[in-house]
């Protein structure tokens, strides 16, 4: 995570729009409450985050990020494929364009599938080498129940199975 750790300061300037994009995508596909709880596995600075309209958690492993996100939401620094929480312990998880970046993707999607209660949202670049491999993953634990396009992405909005 060193190019992360590198661009920390700059991340919104570079990506900001793209994640908020993407997030304001999945938003009407929403349904969530106040007092639901939702985990942002690779939260980045949380910007895409803080949109999410309930209590949020974020998880990202670079540390200079997990200090920027910690401005906007509760944020721990650590890996999406071995999350520090309890089994169905949130009532929607996300992962926009985290997943390629992990050392494993699919053990990534079973970590998330385990902490959810029921729902997920997957942002995944269309280009990665491991995509059709991570459909499949996601597609073994979840019923995908919304594909949304946004240029170089797939959204996939899930329901735990």
């Amino acid at each position: 995570m060193d190019y992360y750790s590198g661009i920390a300061e700059g991340y919104d300037r570079l990506h900001g729009d793209e994640q908020i994009r993407k997030m304001a995508k999945v938003l009407p596909f929403l349904n969530l409450g106040p007092e639901d709880r939702a985990l942002d596995v690779g939260c980045g600075t949380g910007l895409a985050s803080e949109m999410i309209p309930c209590k949020v958690m974020g998880i990202e492993p670079s540390e200079k990020m997990v200090e920027q996100a910690k401005r906007r939401i509760e944020a721990v620094q650590g890996r999406g494929e071995d999350l520090p929480f309890d089994d169905n312990g949130f009532d929607a998880v996300f992962s926009i364009t985290a997943l390629h970046n992990y050392d494993d993707p699919l053990k990534g999607v079973d970590e998330i599938r385990r902490v959810t209660k029921g729902m997920a949202v997957f942002s995944l670049l269309k280009r990665s080498k491991a995509h059709d491999s991570i459909v499949r993953r996601i597609r073994e634990g979840f019923r995908i129940t919304k594909t949304l396009e946004d240029g170089h992405d797939t959204i996939l909005i899930a329901q735990k199975i």
